[in-house]
C-alpha cells in the first residue's frame, strides 16, 4: 500500500462517508420494501464487498449486500453499488498516458489488476473511520463486513448490542 494511496484516502474520509451514506440509503429503501412485504426480518450484516469485476470494467469498486439473520443463505437478494470516483480515478489516472506509449490493453487490465490489492487494503483499513462518519450507520446495529465478492470477509464493525433471539 503507498503512502500516496494511504493519503488520498484519509484526505477523502468526508466524502467517501457521504457516498457509503447515499449507497446504504439506497441498499435500505429496498431491504424495507421487503420487510414490510414479510420477505426480510431484522437487518443483521452489511456486506462491503471489493469487485475485481469493477476495477477491470471501471464500474463501482464496491457493492453492499444487506441480510438479516439468514445472513448469505437470505436468498432475496438486496444490495446497491458504492461507487468512489474520490479515490477510483486515480487507479485509471495513467491510461491516456499509457495508451500514447502503445501500452497494449491486456497490459493496462494487468496494472488495474495489480494495483487493486493496494486499494482493498486501504479500504479494509479506513473502512472503520468511513462507517463511524456514515449517518445510515446510527440506526442500524448490525455486523459489517469486508472482502472480496463471495469470498473471504473480515467484520469491520460489531453490532454495538447483541440482540437476544
Amino acid at each position: 500500500m503507498s503512502i500516496e494511496l494511504e493519503k488520498l484516502f484519509e484526505g477523502n474520509i468526508e466524502q467517501l462517508a457521504d457516498s457509503l451514506d447515499e449507497a446504504v440509503q439506497a441498499a435500505l429503501s429496498d431491504y424495507r420494501k421487503l420487510q414490510a412485504s414479510g420477505n426480510k426480518g431484522h437487518l443483521s450484516h452489511v456486506y462491503i464487498s471489493f469487485l475485481l469485476s469493477g476495477v477491470l470494467c471501471e464500474l463501482p469498486l464496491l457493492r453492499i449486500d444487506l441480510f438479516d439473520e439468514n445472513d448469505k443463505s437470505d436468498i432475496t437478494e438486496c444490495c446497491a453499488y458504492w461507487d468512489v470516483p474520490c479515490v477510483s480515478s486515480a487507479l485509471y489516472s495513467d491510461v491516456d498516458a499509457m495508451k500514447k506509449n502503445r501500452v497494449q490493453d491486456y497490459e493496462i487490465e494487468q496494472a488495474w489488476f495489480d494495483d487493486s490489492g493496494s486499494y482493498s487494503q486501504c479500504f479494509e483499513r479506513f473502512l472503520p473511520q468511513i462507517i463511524e462518519r456514515c449517518e445510515a450507520v446510527k440506526e442500524l446495529n448490525c455486523q459489517w463486513h469486508f472482502g472480496q465478492y463471495l469470498g473471504v470477509t473480515t467484520v469491520v464493525r460489531e453490532r454495538e448490542i447483541d440482540e437476544v433471539l
